[in-house]
């Protein structure tokens, strides 16, 4: 089985941490019928006393002409879906084979973190600069056509930035992303 990284899950060093492991390929794929913005919050706690929600990549469920999302394909187990999950709390799993376009042959179903409705409802989010250089850094190394395509298929924004470390304000998802 597969989980389609749009965010984070890019960064084989991300994903490595939360499984435990090595991440060595991440093949490219896209998600038809879907739209990618920064509308999911999550309660941090940067290390300057902050406490803010923060605003995340998601993917949703969008019907208009080219909707589509570039990202990558991370192959997992069952067991490192639970942990992935307890990772995305505000995301529910679905799965979204049948929209997945890509040159890998795939061995098994391909499943998507979309943000739940509750956690889409904040007005007040910031932007955690520390997960943008994340994201761009990770879409940076897979090559130029990668990046060019990738931000062409995330919403822009323009939310307020907050600068420096943070943690996950729920110690669950904190030990999850960062075990």
């Amino acid at each position: 089985m597969y989980v389609f990284g749009y965010g984070s899950l890019v960064s084989p060093i991300s994903a490595g941490r939360t499984l435990g492991r090595y991440v060595e390929e991440l093949p490219a794929a896209r998600l038809r019928g879907h739209r990618r913005d920064w509308g999911v919050g999550v309660p941090l706690a940067f290390d300057d006393g902050t406490r803010a929600t923060g605003a995340f990549l998601d993917v949703q469920p969008d019907t208009g002409p080219g909707s589509v999302v570039l990202g990558t394909l991370l192959a997992v187990s069952p067991s490192e879906l639970v942990m992935l999950e307890a990772r995305e709390a505000q995301y529910d799993t679905v799965e979204v084979t049948a929209a997945i376009e890509s040159e890998s042959v795939l061995a098994g179903p391909v499943f998507a973190f979309m943000g739940r409705a509750e956690h889409r409802a904040d007005p007040d989010l910031v932007l955690p600069s520390r997960y943008l250089e994340l994201v761009t850094l990770a879409v940076a190394t897979r090559g130029e056509a990668f990046a060019e395509e990738y931000w062409a298929t995330t919403a822009p924004t323009d939310l307020p930035r907050h600068d420096g470390p943070y943690r996950f304000a729920d110690p669950i998802r904190e030990r999850a992303a960062r075990p």
